[in-house]
């Protein structure tokens, strides 16, 4: 079935994030992550406890919640690892490495010391992923914006970018199939829960 074949993958996997969320899948028998973009702390902690027994990953995003703290950051973690999800800081870096790696491991949100993974854009080329070191990395290939500039040739060139640094990234943000890897991870948007928690499948 489905979750045997999470175990299959597991082994191909190489990034030890991606082999946890591949356990986790299989474990659980889901693949359903929650976006959890809220603004209030209590809201989000409260949405993943309800959730968490039911989801593989929890994806937010750090700079809108109004009342961030370290407090909050480490009872988010405490659930993650009372119901076995993982934590995904949609941050989508973009930026020169040195200015990646402060917004990954300074200002308010110490983004480093409780996110599993980071989604990051492949658009200033493999070099970001030097930057990001100590986190999983899951780079966006494609978006469902309207007038996206994500054309063809960028998803292919993103995915061939995800493909050669496997040590880092476990996977893309992407609308199809895009990576021959099995051991990588597509992180696709899916159902919608309601108007603020989109459901990735």
């Amino acid at each position: 079935g489905q979750t045997e074949a999470y175990l299959a993958r597991c082994d191909v996997a190489t990034h030890p994030v991606a082999k946890k969320l591949f356990h986790l899948m299989h474990d659980k028998q889901t693949n359903l992550a929650v976006s959890a973009d809220l603004v209030e702390s209590s809201a989000i902690l409260e949405l993943a406890d309800k959730v968490g027994p039911h989801i593989c990953l929890l994806k937010l995003h750090s700079d809108i919640i109004n009342d961030f703290s370290a407090s909050f950051a480490q009872q988010l973690k405490l659930l993650a690892e009372k119901h076995h999800f993982l934590l995904m800081e949609d941050r989508k870096f973009a930026d020169i490495g040195n200015t990646c790696r402060l917004q990954l491991r300074g200002g308010a949100h110490r983004i480093a010391d409780w996110a599993d993974m980071v989604t990051a854009h492949a658009l200033p080329g493999p070099s970001i992923l030097d930057s990001l070191s100590g986190v999983a990395v899951v780079l966006v290939a494609e978006m469902s914006s309207e007038g996206k500039l994500t054309t063809t040739e960028y998803a292919q060139a993103t995915s061939q970018i995800a493909e050669q640094h496997t040590d880092i990234v476990v996977g893309v943000v992407c609308q199809q199939r895009l990576l021959s890897n099995t051991g990588q991870l597509h992180f696709t948007p899916g159902a919608i829960y309601d108007s603020k928690h989109k459901m990735y499948i």
